[in-house]
């Protein structure tokens, strides 16, 4: 007995927001049927599928419930995740809670520790994996205060080398090279380089910086404009009567233009 109380529909997904026998909430993602006739585009959600059941279960990440295969529903396959849902707020992403104003410092700390804590865990889970699109929409908070939870591995990317034994047991893992939310991206997404956790780190910059100010570290309208930010322009300094010196000291940090 499932009803369905919302469909959100962005990009290539699509997410069915339902309730099971009246009481449990779940998300089932899927991609929009015309994308299922593109080469690449199946390939690439499969590859998400995989990596959220290979993630399990943390605190700071989405759960992943289950898979529904093509044959079992709809035609398509799904992933049945946990509905991420707060009774104080329609919306529960940390972009809502943003909403163009900066957040008290001791809030806005909290929030990207446990978004670091996530990240860590998903690196034990599995070595070497990239999120590529870490940004305040994709970080959602649920009934209990303040606890994040990263979600959307759409486009994560696993870096490291596996070895023998990890390549006969788990499936591969391909996906292009140069994705991302381009207020986010470190320089080496811009150019095509290759990516690793400090492409991350790159992103968890992007977000403190817009947690504590209330914007993203740079404010273009355009592909390219953003593009040559990321990769020349000089981090936009926060006055020192709103952050404290040693913030502004971490941000230069995490969004140098060198991954080293």
């Amino acid at each position: 007995n499932l009803e369905i109380k919302e469909i959100l529909r962005g990009g290539m997904g699509e997410v069915y927001l339902c309730l099971f026998e009246e009481k449990y909430p779940w998300a089932l993602k899927t991609l929009q049927p015309r994308y299922f006739t593109s080469e690449t585009t199946p390939q690439n959600f499969i590859n998400e599928l995989l990596i959220w059941t290979q993630l399990e279960d943390h605190v700071h990440i989405v759960s992943c419930l289950g898979v529904w295969s093509k044959e079992t529903l709809d035609e398509r396959p799904f992933i049945w995740m946990d509905w991420i849902t707060h009774p104080d707020y329609e919306n529960v992403s940390l972009k809502d809670r943003i909403r163009s104003k900066g957040l008290p410092l001791e809030r806005a700390l909290n929030f990207v520790i446990q978004i670091c804590r996530g990240m860590v865990y998903a690196n034990d889970k599995i070595p070497g994996i990239v999120h590529r699109d870490l940004k305040p929409s994709n970080i959602l908070i649920g009934e209990q205060h303040d606890i994040v939870k990263i979600t959307d591995f759409g486009i994560a990317k696993i870096t490291s080398q596996d070895t023998q034994e990890q390549k006969s047991e788990t499936p591969k893992i391909i996906l292009p090279s140069v994705r991302g939310s381009f207020p986010y991206m470190a320089p080496e997404q811009w150019v095509g380089q290759d990516v690793d956790q400090r492409t991350d780190i790159y992103a968890v910059g992007c977000i403190l910086y817009e947690l504590l100010t209330g914007f993203p570290p740079f404010r273009v309208k355009s592909k390219d404009e953003y593009k040559q930010h990321h990769i020349s322009a000089p981090l936009p300094q926060i006055p020192y009567k709103l952050i404290p010196d040693s913030y502004n000291r971490i941000l230069a940090k995490c969004l140098a233009k060198s991954k080293d």
